[in-house]
């Protein structure tokens, strides 16, 4: 019995031992909600360059790195320029997690700017008749990709006194053929309709220097749960 115990005590102490060397936890802060989005007096001529990174994972990505706390916050949550680096290196090691996009912009302050990386889907919609009983087709066109727009506030200090980010990340699953609504059903012509799947962010905050925004939502991709993680790393040129 004792042999048995001291197999059990070495085994547990293996396991606490694994669970000791693995990731270390990355705790976020919860960021602040931004107050009014006006240009604060002697800032007006300030740019700043905004790094943009946006990120799928799968759902227990979070639980097996340590990334606890401040993601379910309206506001979003804060990164250290550390914790950051750590957690894009998880994302880069992991075969559960890619990196949709990464980019950047340069805004003026208080002037609205955006960065899409869109694709363009024509697919027929309708069909119209025209002289002669002929049916002539009417293409449409969806856009799948990522859409972001801006607005970001300079105060002093290097401080980020608001930052407002409107993300809208969507993915075309399918065009469905449909029956033509306003032809007749012997004519058996169908149209397309394009089935999509939509990721929607939107937050206004406040952001120390040298400080990263993260918000994350979840989704369905490609028929499977994930994660959307998307970082904002604003800072004033000086």
């Amino acid at each position: 019995m004792r042999a048995v115990a001291r197999a059990l005590a070495a085994c547990c102490a293996a396991m606490l031992a694994g669970c000791a060397s693995g990731p270390e936890p990355i705790v976020y802060s919860q960021a602040t909600p931004a107050g009014e989005m006006r240009v604060p007096a002697g800032t007006g001529q300030k740019q700043i360059s905004v790094q943009i990174t946006i990120v799928t994972i799968d759902e227990g990505f979070a639980d097996r790195h340590g990334l606890v706390g401040g993601f379910g916050h309206s506001a979003g949550s804060l990164l250290t320029e550390s914790q950051r680096q750590k957690l894009l290196e998880y994302v880069r090691g992991s075969k559960k997690a890619h990196i949709l996009a990464s980019t950047g912009v340069v805004l003026l302050n208080g002037v609205p700017g955006s960065v899409s990386l869109l694709d363009e889907h024509r697919y027929i919609s309708d069909y119209r008749l025209r002289a002669g009983g002929q049916y002539e087709p009417v293409v449409s066109t969806v856009h799948s990709g990522i859409q972001t727009d801006l607005k970001a506030i300079a105060g002093t200090g290097g401080r980020i006194v608001g930052l407002k980010i409107g993300a809208r990340l969507s993915e075309l699953k399918e065009l469905r053929d449909v029956p033509a609504a306003n032809i007749p059903s012997a004519e058996r012509i169908t149209v397309q309709y394009p089935e999509m799947e939509v990721v929607e962010m939107l937050t206004a905050t406040a952001i120390p220097p040298g400080h990263t925004l993260a918000l994350m939502q979840p989704c369905t991709l490609q028929g499977r749960k994930r994660l959307v993680l998307l970082l904002a790393r604003p800072e004033i040129l000086e």
